[in-house]
């Protein structure tokens, strides 16, 4: 018996995870709010595994990050700014532990995107 793409994905948690992430990302970068809130709100529904997963993959700490806080500005949610707020204390916490010249420039951003959430626009210009 063949499985189609879905079928597997929906088997295998972390094809879920990258699938959801991915398709998170691309919609992302192509400013497509509805698709990314969407693909967001799915990908937060996977299984506790999802948080974990953020950990160990960098760039989806960072990706995530902006996404939270853009849905959560969009939608005045101040879950979704909580969440931003979450992957920014990861993304430090990286350029602490990790590599200072390679994630500082993103949690510099993270910082901007959270002022930015708070309406503290001169706060977020200066980062």
């Amino acid at each position: 018996e063949t499985h189609g793409e879905e079928d597997m994905t929906e088997k295998i948690p972390s094809a879920m995870i990258t699938k959801n992430f991915i398709d998170c990302y691309e919609a992302f970068i192509f400013r497509q709010f509805g698709n990314v809130r969407d693909c967001a709100e799915k990908f937060f529904s996977l299984p506790s595994l999802t948080i974990h997963a953020c950990r160990i993959m960098y760039p989806r700490v960072f990706y995530l990050g902006l996404i939270s806080f853009w849905i959560g500005r969009e939608t005045n949610d101040k879950v979704w700014i909580a969440r931003g707020a979450d992957f920014k204390v990861l993304m430090e916490e990286l350029a602490v532990l990790a590599s200072t010249w390679n994630f500082q420039n993103k949690t510099y951003l993270l910082q901007a995107e959270e002022q930015f959430s708070a309406r503290n626009f001169d706060d977020a210009e200066k980062l």
